[in-house]
Order: C-alpha cells, then structure tokens, then sequence
C-alpha cells in the first residue's frame, strides 16, 4: 500500500515514522508478526537495502534492516503459520491476539480530524495523534513520544541480519541483570511470538513502566538448544533515554500548528560544539537544522537555543520538545534564549494551538 487514507487502524498499527514496513498475516486477519525498524537516524534509503559503495557513501551502511534478517524473519512467520494451522486448542491464537493493539478513536487514517490531503501519508497519524492528545487536554505519554524503542535503551542489541537475535549485551544494563546473553534467540515477549526487532519494539512500545516483563528465550547449545524464561526489568522512565528529535516528519506538522508555523527540526550538539559555539555548563545547547515555517521565520537553521522560559531542567533535544508539547497552553508564549552568529539574542514564539 502506498498510501493509507483507508487503511484499518484496528489492526495495522506500527511506528507510522517508518518509510517501509511488512506485516505478515493469516488470511483470517491474524497478524503473526511486524518486519520494519529505524533507529534513532534518518536513515530513509535503508529500505532498499543497497550496500554498494555508492549508497553507503550517501547514506552509510544499513544498520537496522537487511534482506538476511528479513528472509529469516520470514522463515519464522511460516513456521507461526504452519502451528496456526493446526492449531486446535487455541493457545497460539490467544498469544498472537496482542499483535493488533487497542482500538483507536478513528476507523481509518481518513477519518482522523486532521487529515486533509487525498493521499495521507503515514507520519500524519503519528502528527494528529499528538494534536488530539492536546486538543483533549490530555498529558502526553512518554509512549507517544518516545515511541517504538529500540531495545538498545536497555541494554540489548539485536542482529539485523537474524530474527530477533541478540548481537550485544551491554555490561550493567538491565538486559544483562536478566540474564540475557549473546546469541539467544527471543521465542516470545509477553507471551506473544517474537520474529524480528520490530516485534520486539511493539512489545516495548505498550510495557508499563515498572512493571517485569517476561521473556523466552532459546539459547544455543548441546546437544540441543534449550528455552530458557527470564524476567526483564522496565525502570520508569527508560524511554527518556533515547531521542525522538529526529521525528522530524511528525513533528513538524505538529509543531506548525502549535507554534504559529514554527517546526524545528532539532538536535543535541556534542561537547565539541558546545565548546566551539559558546555553550555555557548547565545550558541546553540544542541546534535548529532547519525550520519548516515558509515566511519570517523566527529560528533560523544554525541557531542554538540555550534557554527556555528561564528553567534549568531541560537537557536535550527531545526534553525541550516534550516540554511544548506538554506544558504549553494555547495563547501562552515560548521564551528562548538563542545563540545566532555568536551573539546572544530573545526570541519569543506564540503558542496558539
């Protein structure tokens, strides 16, 4: 499908900021598994899986997908496929169930109240489900936000060219108190059948902070491999640890409506460029890369925003957009203290949505 104006948001939910993503599914509508990941870059062309010399030049080497991890992934869904089929009890049934996730307030993208276009395009879901968050006066969950984490926040890293495999643990990490190890392979989650690292994040992407969460998995060895079931802690507020600055396609549509216009696409600067551009300790030190607003725009591309409304408790990029998000009224007003050219300048933004 290239476009989505009708598609059945009761059952095709996914990270809507993807450029491609597979669902394999029974003909009876029971969905056995996701394939389609991005990670914190914008990585649009790893969809065509080129690694020539050329491409890796433009666009670096395909980290989160490749045609080996999705043909196993595939190998898997058959595999599910076959057991449903014979399936008389009904258990496999029941744990492919959380697959399709909650209803949503609209049918189809069509029907969301911020849709206009003929053609909608996938990141408009991910925009109106903000602005009807806003429009309700209800608080943005961090699991909006912050959507779809890698598994990488805590701790496990898996093997784009395997099927939801694990590649790396990180030493102290929360997937290495649970025992995880290099080269498991993850059965299920939750108690849903896990066939690639998008099923991994579907089912990161709806756990409750706090809260254990079980895992499978088959660790190698001889002379057969045995499954193992372990229990991954979920501390609050691990998915702060990531980015969704780099949402840019989301937010900005977002972002316009709130903010008169003004869509910034942000990013933390380093250490070296907090050095280099003046950035004081204890200041925010987020840089504009551009600002969708077509006419007199008010954050220019190379700004660096170092204040906002006097607080001190914003770190990062994604801190400061949560903040907006979040905390500001319509008809309320965004102060920003802005290093441009060197010179430190106020720039105030009306918040009208």
């Amino acid at each position: 499908m290239v476009q989505i104006n009708d598609l059945d948001l009761s059952l095709f939910q996914f990270d809507f900021e993807l450029t491609w993503a597979v669902f394999m599914m029974n003909a009876d509508r029971t969905l056995y598994g996701r394939y389609g990941t991005r990670s914190y870059k914008d990585r649009k062309r790893n969809v065509f899986f080129d690694r020539s010399r050329a491409n890796v030049r433009i666009d670096g080497v395909p980290l989160d997908m490749s045609v080996t991890g999705f043909m196993d992934t595939l190998r898997e869904a058959l595999a599910i496929h076959r057991r449903h089929e014979a399936d008389t009890t009904g258990r496999l049934r029941r744990s492919l169930k959380p697959k399709a996730g909650n209803p949503w307030p609209w049918k189809t993208p069509r029907d969301m109240p911020g849709i206009r276009r003929s053609c909608t395009h996938c990141h408009q879901v991910n925009s109106n489900l903000i602005l009807h968050h806003r429009a309700k006066r209800r608080k943005l969950p961090d699991s909006l936000l912050w959507s779809f984490p890698m598994p990488d926040l805590l701790g496990m890293v898996l093997d784009s060219e395997r099927a939801a495999t694990v590649e790396r643990i990180v030493k102290g990490s929360e997937a290495a108190d649970a025992g995880i190890e290099v080269g498991d392979r993850i059965v299920s989650m939750a108690g849903q059948p896990m066939l690639s690292p998008a099923d991994v994040q579907w089912v990161l992407h709806h756990a409750v902070d706090g809260a254990p969460l079980k895992i499978r998995v088959q660790r190698p060895g001889k002379p057969r491999p045995r499954n193992i079931d372990l229990s991954l802690s979920l501390p609050r507020g691990w998915r702060r640890r990531g980015t969704f600055s780099w949402r840019w396609r989301s937010l900005r549509e977002a972002f316009a409506r709130i903010l008169d216009g003004e869509a910034w696409h942000c990013e933390n600067l380093t250490a070296a460029q907090r050095a280099s551009r003046g950035v004081r300790d204890g200041e925010l030190g987020v840089l504009v890369l551009a600002n969708a607003r077509r006419n007199t725009k008010r954050l220019l591309k190379d700004d660096v925003i170092v204040g906002v409304d006097e607080k001190d408790s914003l770190a990062t990029a994604s801190e400061f957009l949560a903040y907006i998000l979040r905390e500001k009224a319509p008809g309320s007003r965004l102060e920003l203290s802005v290093l441009r050219r060197g010179k430190r300048i106020r720039v105030v933004v009306p918040v009208v949505r």
